[in-house]
């Protein structure tokens, strides 16, 4: 059994390019008239339709999206874990309670397709005595259906820099979280930008544990205490292999602050 949507299996595929085009309103206004069903309406309830169309299925994919963002974790998106019975503080209400509500109004109805499959049509029925919003409301989350519908339905995404929706070439491989944002192909320098800066802050913060394990090690034999612990930090990068290019004195120097602040954080640890 197969949910029944009139499109082929490549339109099926392409689904998430159309979602990003016509959420970036980049159709023409007939055309999202027609879309939202609203094509022989008065000018003034086509634009209200057109933006009850966009309002709601921009709704549904911004909240259907983070659901795949793991709260607290900034930057981490999961594209495989999105799901439609999450809520948070800002979605309260959860996607699937609106696609029953969707379904109650709306009865699927089987079919028999000509190979002898049955199909579930699950689009609106939609007549012009429906009220345009109404209509808009429900073609959206339709829409918002056949996604969920689509076999790479997880390559959809939204920039966080520009706000623009996109899709990726290729779906994210499964049990791989993205990390340090989603950005679109304008904005992707970004996203590498953000890589470099968390991989140099994850190396100083290791540089600066390893440095508060020898700040109290150091003795007045061993020499000057920045350089002392730089070499001995050099030592062990090296022999873990962990940070690439080796530290000054004047490095441990520049982040005695954070080094003390360590230092005490483990000593009250201990106590």
């Amino acid at each position: 059994m197969k949910a029944y949507d009139g499109f082929s299996e490549r339109g099926k595929r392409n689904w998430p390019e159309d979602i990003a085009i016509t959420l970036n309103q980049q159709w023409r206004r007939d055309f999202l008239a027609m879309v939202a069903r609203a094509d022989g309406e008065s000018q003034e309830k086509k634009v209200a339709a057109i933006r009850e169309f966009l309002d709601t299925l921009g709704g549904l994919v911004d909240q259907w999206m983070h659901s795949g963002r793991p709260e607290g974790d900034a930057g981490i998106d999961e594209p495989w874990q999105r799901d439609i019975r999450w809520q948070s503080a800002d979605y309260p209400e959860p996607i699937i309670k609106t696609l029953m509500a969707y379904r109650d109004r709306n009865h699927p109805q089987v079919t028999i397709d000509g190979d002898g499959r049955f199909s579930i049509f699950v689009g609106p029925a939609l007549t012009q005595q429906t009220g345009a919003l109404l209509r808009a409301r429900d073609q959206a989350i339709f829409w918002f259906a056949m996604l969920l519908e689509s076999p790479t339905r997880e390559r959809l995404f939204r920039c966080d820099k520009c706000s623009a929706y996109f899709a990726r070439a290729r779906a994210p491989k499964k049990d791989m979280p993205i990390k340090h944002g989603i950005f679109c192909k304008n904005c992707k320098g970004l996203g590498g930008a953000r890589r470099t800066a968390a991989s140099r802050e994850q190396r100083r913060k290791q540089m600066v544990g390893w440095a508060s394990e020898y700040w109290l090690k150091w003795k007045p034999r061993h020499g000057k205490k920045a350089k002392w612990i730089a070499q001995q930090i050099n030592r062990r990068a090296e022999k873990h292999r962990r940070i690439h290019d080796p530290i000054t004195g004047k490095c441990v120097t520049q982040n005695e602050k954070s080094i003390q602040a360590e230092v005490k954080r483990r000593n009250h640890a201990k106590s």
